[in-house]
Formats: C-alpha cells, sequence, structure tokens
C-alpha cells in the first residue's frame, strides 16, 4: 500500500485521537510500511518474480504509571478504534512500572534526512529489474571461461516509517534500497566450486 506524508500523517493522528477517547492518558504510535521487488533469472531466463507488500501499525497507551501495547494491520477506522480500545482495556490488569512514561516536551532538531539522501523515488518497474538481472548473469558468465553463473537477481524496495505522541512529537521518514546479485560456481576439469 502506497502512502504519502499526508496521508501517513493522518493516519497517526486518527490511530492517537482513538487511544484518547478510549481513556488513555497518553499514547504512542509506530508505523511500518514497506513494498518490495525482485526478479531471480537462471540460463538467460526469468525463473521468479516476487513482490510484497507489508504494513505494521503499534501503539503504546498509558494511564498512569500503566502501559499497554497492541498492534494490528488493520487500517480501517474501525479496526484503528478497535485497537486503541483493547489497549485501553488491558492497562487494568497490567502492573504500575515506575520508569514508563512518555518523554516531556519534545526532542531537538531532527536530522534533515533529505541531505542524507536515504530515498530514492524513482520506481522500480519489474522489465528494469528482469534487465538487470540478466545483465548480471551475462556478466558473469563472459567474465572467463572458468565461471559459471548460477542465478542472478535484482531488487528493489521502498519503506517508510512513522511515530507520533500525544505529547506533540511526529516524525516521518522514508528509505529506499537497490540491489543486483549474482551467484558464480568455478569450474575447472569436471569439479565445481560456489
Amino acid at each position: 500500500m502506497r502512502m504519502d506524508r499526508d496521508r501517513l500523517q493522518s493516519l497517526l493522528g486518527q490511530v492517537l485521537d482513538y487511544a484518547k477517547m478510549a481513556g488513555a492518558e497518553a499514547a504512542d504510535v509506530l508505523l511500518i510500511g514497506s513494498e518490495a521487488q525482485s526478479v531471480t533469472a537462471y540460463k538467460g531466463k526469468v525463473e521468479k518474480i516476487n513482490s510484497a507488500h507489508s504494513f505494521d501499525l503499534g501503539l503504546r497507551v498509558f494511564q498512569g504509571k500503566k502501559q499497554a501495547l497492541v498492534s494490528s494491520q488493520d487500517l480501517a477506522s474501525a479496526g484503528l478504534k478497535k485497537m486503541a480500545e483493547e489497549g485501553v482495556s488491558m492497562l487494568k490488569y497490567v502492573p504500575e512500572d515506575e520508569n514508563c512514561g512518555l518523554r516531556d516536551g519534545l526532542p531537538g532538531e531532527l536530522v534533515d534526512e533529505t541531505a542524507l539522501d536515504l530515498f530514492d523515488a524513482s520506481s522500480v518497474d519489474i522489465s528494469s529489474l528482469t534487465n538487470r538481472a540478466l545483465a548480471c548473469e551475462e556478466a558473469a558468465n563472459s567474465s572467463n571461461d572458468f565461471v559459471i553463473a548460477e542465478e542472478s537477481s535484482a531488487g528493489g524496495s521502498n519503506s517508510y516509517y512513522g511515530i507520533a505522541s500525544t505529547s506533540g512529537f511526529s516524525h516521518i521518514s522514508k528509505q529506499s534500497g537497490h540491489y543486483s546479485s549474482v551467484s558464480v560456481l568455478a569450474h575447472q576439469d569436471g569439479e565445481r566450486q560456489v
């Protein structure tokens, strides 16, 4: 599920609102999502194509010196509300913890993530991944007569993270990654070695 910054911010705020409505004195929410694609090739042909999407949401609620944690993958309003209510209802069964709670005030200035160059907004399509996987295999096979490409692959992923608390802190970050790889066998006189 692809989400923009505004949708993520809205979702974080909605979860915190439900937690307060359910009776939490304070709360924080963590959201992690990712989407990934990969292509594996063998002997000049595509062997596997994978596509995966995941989304996880965690909520921590507080009353006095008690805390409870709940998680969900249900993004519907009813699911978010139910998660918050379950978390608050758990508080009556947990012992007090004198060390739990949210930080008072907001943290100092955060690092400007755009300067770190963690996210590449260009999309990764199956066609370009296929070309990269096949190019890896071809490069390995043409390197010398004693090397055979066993398997090659290429992939890419986009991940996003969001955290917000009732104390006013909110932050969203995105990261992306790409890879190309090849596994080779060395052979000579009928003997093989990875």
